[in-house]
């Protein structure tokens, strides 16, 4: 990689995705015109000393970036993309819990409609405290990590390797195979803990409520393939990169999960009343079981649509890597 692609893929590191084709396409041009003209004053090639001193009177990275993108948001370009993705896990959970304590909600009223809606009115409270706080978080983190003093004596062949585009990719790879470890682990953990502590599934009413015997049958299948999950993100995390046989078998496990979330679908029943109760808190636990059985549902086709999208993505890679 020459002294100026180094110095590109720097001033692309801190630019927006969406508009870095653009500016780098503008930027090379202007680099390109200014090298050459300086060429033929001399009547020779450039040295690697002159191109630095034509790209260290260009401006930093940093700068070029400053000058070409949109005006500093709150969260730099160095943050923004860790930030992004903690902010929709984030929301996505948020979500998921208030569907949860919307079923609960409703369950415990029997089936009342009103209930479920006002529970589900929570939703943009809970997403806004996401918000707030993760943007603050990352606020603070983004002022506090940012240690560039741009020089006017600057080098530009010292520019350091995580400016460059293969290393930001790497990096990018790695935050991503940071979040999947950390919530396959959970995942995983809540799923060995769910058979004997069902409260953990089932929140209050696992007092008056059991699992179907459908999790008899694929319970299993589903440690084992969370299992499988986990060690392949471990092993991205510790050996970063694209590998075709790594995304072959990340591909081939969401179709697993895919296959069982549909069996599982198919059953229509997946909790029911404990044997000799009929009755919670003045309300008939025949409606209860089927409020939940309602949640249940939904969350199944969230989580066939989930797997779908990422199957797709996977599909990519392994064409890309071609």
């Amino acid at each position: 990689m020459t002294l100026v692609d180094r110095y590109l893929s720097a001033v692309r590191f801190f630019l927006p995705r969406r508009e870095q084709d653009d500016i780098l396409r503008e930027l090379t041009e202007n680099l390109t015109s200014e090298l050459e003209d300086r060429a033929e004053v001399l009547g020779r090639d450039l040295t690697e000393a002159e191109i630095a001193d034509i790209l260290r009177r260009h401006g930093h990275p940093v700068a070029v970036a400053g000058r070409y993108g949109a005006p500093r948001q709150l969260i730099g370009p160095i943050f923004f993309p860790i930030y992004w993705l903690a902010l929709k896990v984030g929301i996505v959970a948020a979500a998921a819990v208030t569907v949860l304590v919307a079923v609960i909600a409703a369950a415990s009223h029997r089936g009342s409609l009103p209930h479920f809606f006002d529970a589900m009115m929570e939703f943009p409270e809970r997403a806004l405290i996401v918000f707030a706080w993760t943007t603050i978080a990352f606020a603070v983190l983004d002022v506090a990590g940012s240690r560039t003093h741009v020089k006017a004596d600057w080098d530009p062949r010292r520019i350091p390797d995580w400016m460059v585009g293969a290393r930001r990719a790497q990096r990018s790879s790695r935050v991503n195979s940071v979040v999947d470890v950390v919530f396959g682990v959970l995942a995983l953990g809540w799923l060995l803990a769910v058979p004997t502590t069902p409260v953990f599934a089932l929140g209050p009413l696992a007092q008056v409520l059991d699992f179907a015997p459908v999790w008899r049958t694929w319970y299993i299948p589903l440690v084992v393939v969370a299992a499988a999950q986990l060690a392949v993100d471990m092993h991205a995390l510790v050996w970063p990169g694209s590998h075709a046989r790594r995304t072959s078998i990340k591909l081939g496990l969401l179709g697993a999960q895919l296959v069982i979330a549909a069996f599982v679908l198919s059953a229509h029943a997946w909790v029911v009343a404990r044997p000799g109760i009929t009755s919670s808190g003045g309300q008939s636990v025949a409606s209860i079981v089927e409020w939940v059985n309602a949640g249940f549902a939904i969350g199944f086709v969230v989580v066939l649509v989930i797997t779908l999208i990422e199957m797709g993505k996977q599909i990519y890679r392994l064409k890309t890597m071609k």
